[in-house]
């Protein structure tokens, strides 16, 4: 078609035409696409082809269904990092999810995706004007969701294959740690510098808790972390949970 003369620098833009589209019709949108944009190439005439993963999400948490046939609720920023999260630990990938600042997404409500130092994409809220530029049929609490992933970064760090450690026959010990941090750094920063520390006895690090406000200092946050330690070989004691 005319509008269609060129081949796609983005294909996050193609994919918002097509959900602003089924906005008129729909109440939940949730679609993704594996393709290619084209690049100029520095040392030929036909273009680079990259690979990318684009997700785009709006309106209903929940389908249609007989069950909750009147349910309202609607998917956020942690949907789609939920969905993200999902694939990569599908991928047995360590990815990371970094505070950034987009003019297509909206301030406080964009990351950056991280596989150790390597980037591979950004997610986040969509900011409200190019919400309107699209013509998404959407109300004010409604929001628009995507994320670009770059997949020529991403498959050469995919493993052709993967050890597994046998299942530990000794309990688990969880173990409660709040920390007051700056409120600049990323939560996501903190737990890799725990399992850093932490050794080979930490299994797990999840946060579950994050607050300002009273008994805080002012430019502080109080994070809190669930940390749970197990040994291979034998019954773990405080004593050697306080060690790590």
């Amino acid at each position: 078609s005319t509008n269609r003369s060129v081949m796609r620098h983005s294909q996050l833009s193609s994919d918002l035409e097509i959900a602003a589209q089924n906005s008129r019709f729909k109440d939940r949108i949730a679609i993704f696409e594996v393709g290619k944009v084209f690049m100029d190439a520095e040392d030929s005439i036909l273009p680079d082809e990259l690979a990318r993963l684009t997700i785009v999400l709006s309106g209903l948490r929940a389908g249609n269904h007989w069950s909750e046939p009147d349910s309202t609720e609607l998917m956020d920023f942690f949907d789609l990092k939920g969905v993200l999260q999902g694939l990569f630990d599908a991928l047995h990938l360590e990815v990371t999810f970094e505070p950034l600042e987009h003019p297509t997404f909206r301030p406080g409500q964009t990351a950056r995706l991280m596989l150790g130092d390597v980037p591979l994409g950004t997610m986040g809220v969509l900011h409200p004007q190019v919400v309107e530029s699209y013509g998404f049929r959407v109300n004010r609490k409604q929001l628009v969701l995507a994320a670009d992933i770059d997949l020529e970064a991403l498959y050469p760090r995919l493993e052709d294959a993967r050890v597994f450690e046998p299942v530990s026959a000794y309990p688990a010990v969880r173990e409660d740690l709040a920390l007051i941090v700056d409120h600049l750094i990323a939560a996501s920063e903190v737990a890799g510098t725990l399992r850093q520390i932490g050794g080979f006895l930490l299994k797990d690090v999840e946060l579950f808790d994050v607050y300002e406000g009273q008994q805080i200092p002012t430019g502080k946050k109080s994070l809190a972390y669930h940390l749970t330690f197990q040994s291979p070989s034998k019954t773990l004691t405080d004593k050697d949970i306080s060690k790590q």
